[in-house]
């Protein structure tokens, strides 16, 4: 198995990518293709897994 290298993640190179997301956003249920509005959802999710672990 050979992998392709990003910034963030190693994937498989038979990963799949959104498509018109210049291949920087690996295929999702959201279908989010930008880079930018997946580190905010991902930011928020960190966050809301945080106070829920904590029971705030």
């Amino acid at each position: 198995m050979t992998f392709k290298s990003s910034k963030r993640y190693s994937v498989s190179s038979d990963e799949d990518f959104e498509s018109d997301s210049n291949d920087e956003v690996i295929k999702n249920y959201l279908g989010i293709k930008s880079k930018e509005v997946m580190d905010e959802i991902e930011q928020s999710e960190l966050k809301r897994t945080e106070l829920a672990l904590l029971n705030i």
